[in-house]
């Protein structure tokens, strides 16, 4: 018999990060860090090479990716493991990607420099779309 008291809590969303610059990289986890401390970052790739080689046997909830990175972009990762069914969170300095990134499911496409309240309103826009809540 279940007891009626205990909830199982809900599994904490996994996070995948792709930044190719380091103090984009720091300030990023540090404000994901901040707003969802709840948010598990599993995984971090500076690259295409990297970013294959971790997605590929690894699930996560939700990815954070910069758009060009030192050996290509982002695109190419997530082509070549036809992550189509993971939301995105499209960060970059290059507002022409948007048409582009909207092929995939983005959640939202931030430019940088990226903003506390910008990335605050990306995460609770991912928190809807997938019926999530910030805990």
């Amino acid at each position: 018999m279940k007891d009626s008291n205990h909830i199982n809590p809900q599994p904490k969303t996994q996070v995948f990060i792709i930044e190719d610059e380091y103090y984009a990289a720091v300030e990023l986890k540090h404000n994901l860090s901040q707003l969802r401390p709840d948010y598990v970052l599993v995984g971090q790739a500076e690259d295409v090479e990297g970013s294959i080689d971790f997605l590929s046997g690894h699930h996560v909830d939700l990815i954070i990716a910069d758009i060009r990175l030192s050996d290509g972009y982002s695109f190419e990762a997530l082509d070549q493991l036809h992550l189509t069914d993971v939301p995105i969170i499209f960060t970059t300095a290059y507002a022409q990607y948007r048409e582009r990134a909207a092929s995939y499911r983005m959640v939202d496409f931030l430019l940088k420099p990226i903003a506390r309240a910008a990335l605050q309103q990306a995460l609770e826009k991912f928190e809807i779309e997938t019926n999530k809540t910030n805990v």
